[in-house]
């Protein structure tokens, strides 16, 4: 994760806070969309993890399920397999000539 430090908007702050030192009706206001754009951020953020904690969900299930879905298939073919060998040799050899 990159943090990128925007120089005018870190100029346009300091000029706030200058001009809320040199105002003191004004410190409310300044102090006020500070607190907002920081609650914007941390709502952003929250946002962005909850969605990337559903991708690692979906994506632990798919595994899940590619897992089962494997174990099942591996599971026929051994069943198929001692079907056949468990039938009397000439219905082996029937289909062999088949």
């Amino acid at each position: 994760m990159t943090v990128r430090i925007n120089p005018n908007s870190t100029a346009k702050n300091g000029l706030a806070m200058e001009d809320a030192i040199m105002n003191p009706r004004r410190i409310g206001v300044f102090q006020k969309n500070t607190l907002e754009r920081n609650l914007n951020f941390m709502k952003i953020a929250h946002e962005n993890v909850l969605s990337r904690e559903s991708v690692i969900r979906e994506a632990y299930t798919a595994t899940k399920m590619v897992k089962l879905t494997r174990n099942q298939i591996l599971m026929n073919s051994h069943v198929t397999m001692f079907a056949r060998a468990s039938q009397p040799p000439k219905a082996m050899l029937q289909l062999f000539n088949e």
